[in-house]
């Protein structure tokens, strides 16, 4: 007889992290960028992704252990996205996906297959019962509800502000609160990273940008013999 799966699955232990190492939960591994290197009508581009991983359950930052899940539909799991310069503050895009994953047999393409079906059956039942997710943050707590995600973490960058209390290579914010998931705070925190990917000087060309185009459109408005309201 064929055992059901554990949906979603428990993260497995990594060889090092000793007997008196507590259990491992999944985490999203925050990865920020901006990349202006090529651009369309709206200016460069803004990406948000995580990356799904696996962290010692300890509020010790110094045995948390960061590592990817090698399992066939764990490993290279990511949450992506995308936004223009030009557009502050919209992400669009956004999925579940596999990104870059090392030769994929029919076994790994399977199992790969069967837990995406099952993360899009539970976000539709989501959707029935709530509405679609109509935004990024809202689409990444619905999916770290769905995994059992127990916290984010982003990296620290050259110069940023981090206060003394986060001192470390990595910031993580719990996303439990008295062993419940905290949505509202998952929901806060991804709408944080999605602001920081664009600059002061960004907004401000976005700005410079939106009315250039307005007045385009209404000098075209113009020629076409159309009344301003």
């Amino acid at each position: 007889m064929t055992q059901k799966r554990k949906f979603p699955p428990t993260p497995e232990r990594s060889y090092d992290d000793g007997e008196d190492h507590p259990r491992r939960v999944w985490a999203l591994l925050a990865r920020p960028i901006r990349d202006d290197s090529c651009s369309g009508s709206n200016g460069g581009y803004r990406h948000l992704k995580f990356d799904l991983v696996s962290v010692v359950d300890t509020y010790d930052p110094d045995r948390r252990q960061i590592r990817n899940d090698l399992r066939d539909e764990t490993n290279d799991l990511v949450l992506t996205s995308q936004g223009d310069q030009y557009r502050p503050d919209e992400m669009y895009g956004y999925e579940l996906c596999y990104e870059r994953p090392y030769r994929i047999g029919l076994h790994r393409l399977t199992r790969m297959q069967k837990f995406l079906a099952a993360v899009e059956k539970k976000m539709e039942r989501m959707k029935q019962e709530h509405g679609a997710a109509p935004d990024f943050a809202s689409y990444v707590t619905r999916i770290c509800r769905i995994l059992d995600v127990h916290c984010l973490i982003e990296k620290r960058e050259a110069g940023s502000d981090w206060s003394s209390y986060d001192d470390g290579k990595y910031r993580y914010t719990s996303l439990r609160t008295d062993g419940r998931f905290a949505g509202q705070e998952c929901m806060w925190k991804v709408q944080r990273m999605v602001r920081d990917l664009w600059t002061d000087a960004d907004r401000s060309a976005a700005k410079d940008y939106q009315e250039r185009k307005e007045a385009e459109r209404a000098i075209e408005r113009l020629k076409a013999g159309e009344v301003p309201a």
